[in-house]
């Protein structure tokens, strides 16, 4: 459990190190911006619905995926307000995109809502 815990962490610290770098150290074109934020967001999505999956099928702990839902969740918060608080002319044009953001996170919340029905059961 620990293991699967700790790999969740290094996959968010990577989407993580991996808009620092593009954004510190590539050019910031807008296409260039979109396609960085678009591969974090689709690499969080994918990885809390195969989640999802597993603890549906009972392939992962209910309060395993809990707090991976949850670790998940903090990664999605740090992005919006990365984006918010960037004075990067291209992140300002990408704040558009916080409502995927955002929905992204409510459905995080509302799998762990799920998931803590089921626990209570």
């Amino acid at each position: 459990m620990k293991k699967y815990i700790i790999l969740i962490l290094v996959i968010l610290l990577s989407c993580s190190l991996f808009i620092l770098y593009n954004y510190y150290v590539k050019s910031n074109s807008h296409d260039n911006c979109i396609s960085e934020i678009n591969t974090v967001y689709n690499i969080l999505k994918d990885n809390i619905n195969h989640d999802f999956k597993n603890m549906m099928r009972g392939e992962t702990q209910i309060h395993e995926y809990i707090k991976i839902a949850d670790i998940t969740s903090s990664q999605i918060n740090y992005q919006i307000i990365w984006l918010l608080k960037s004075t990067n002319n291209c992140d300002k044009i990408v704040i558009t995109q916080n409502d995927f953001w955002i929905q992204l996170n409510n459905y995080v919340h509302e799998t762990m809502i799920i998931a803590n029905i089921f626990d209570l059961n």
